[in-house]
């Protein structure tokens, strides 16, 4: 075998080994890349969650200083927002469904919100102010 025809296999090896290489590695990053977004998005996730917790622990807080608090519409917190709202349940006395939705500053796909709805049982007017929790639920 002649010189020229070793080097000429040499280095179609050495190109197919290199286009290997460089498939594997836009894979790889393709990959990380894909794995980045689903981290970000969980992590926005539970963001928005404690945002409407924090809407939650707030409109109790409220409550339980004032019983004519209606709730309120974008509260800043940290990077985010909640709103709440209060509905009376139907049926029941001093009974209140809290509801609190969180949001990131920035509204877009990746930056999904969070509501969370408490209902709780509000001691009667002329006693000590006190609120009991029944319920909690997340969507």
């Amino acid at each position: 075998m002649s010189l020229n025809r070793q080097k000429g296999i040499a280095l179609v090896v050495v190109l197919s080994i290199l286009f290997t290489l460089s498939i594997l590695a836009s894979t790889l990053v393709a990959q990380l890349a894909a794995t980045l977004r689903v981290i970000e998005a969980k992590r926005n996730r539970v963001k928005v969650f404690h945002i409407a917790e924090g809407g939650i622990h707030k409109a109790l807080w409220e409550l339980a200083r004032n019983p004519d608090y209606q709730g309120e519409a974008a509260t800043a917190l940290g990077n985010g927002f909640f709103t709440v709202t209060l509905e009376k349940i139907k049926g029941e006395t001093n009974t209140l469904r809290i509801i609190s939705t969180g949001r990131l500053d920035q509204v877009d796909a990746r930056h999904p919100k969070q509501t969370i709805s408490v209902v709780v049982k509000v001691a009667p007017e002329g006693t000590p102010r006190s609120l009991t929790v029944i319920q909690m639920t997340d969507d």
